[in-house]
């Protein structure tokens, strides 16, 4: 029976056992309070963090939306300024043919004035040549001069602003 007793009397092992393992538990207790303090802080900074974040990526999201727009805007323009140009270098293309058919033609009534020309003062010369003192004759003749004077005012003019035009295509 004294075993029985022994049992039954907590020994002074037993209770310093347990006083350390409650010592144990309070400071795994405190443990698991200052974890579960840093894991709402954490979560705390986290949530902060998160807003911040999502703050910044709607600012770049704006900004690049912004820019993405300025971009098309300047892709528009170009396109636009692309066709202009292209529109006017057509337009310099038919605008350098007309001139070349202008300047073509230009020469062809030159040379045609040129033959008139030389044909009326050879006319002249044929005329002169005969000596009819006919005043009928004598007036034409007179008529005939004044006639080719104006011609030949005519054709220098003419030659004139046939030089300007070739001066101004040179340019």
């Amino acid at each position: 029976m004294e075993d029985a007793e022994e049992e039954e009397v907590p020994s002074y092992t037993d209770y310093e056992h347990l006083k350390e393992l409650t010592h144990a538990l309070e400071v795994e207790r405190e443990m698991v309070l200052k974890a579960h303090e840093n894991y709402k802080n954490l979560k705390k900074k986290f949530i902060e963090l998160n807003e911040v974040h999502q703050t910044l990526q709607n600012d770049v999201e704006k900004k690049l939306s912004a820019q993405n727009h300025r971009l098309e805007s300047i892709a528009n323009e170009r396109d636009k300024l692309t066709a202009e140009n292209d529109a006017l270098r057509e337009e310099i293309l038919k605008l350098k043919d007309d001139l070349k058919e202008i300047t073509k033609e230009m020469k062809k009534k030159e040379e045609q004035m040129k033959r008139a020309f030389s044909d009326q003062i050879e006319e002249l010369l044929e005329h002169t040549s005969k000596s009819e003192s006919d005043p009928i004759t004598d007036e034409n003749e007179r008529l005939r001069k004044a006639h080719l004077l104006d011609q030949d005012d005519r054709v220098h003019e003419l030659l004139e602003e046939i030089r300007r035009v070739q001066a101004d295509r040179d340019e």
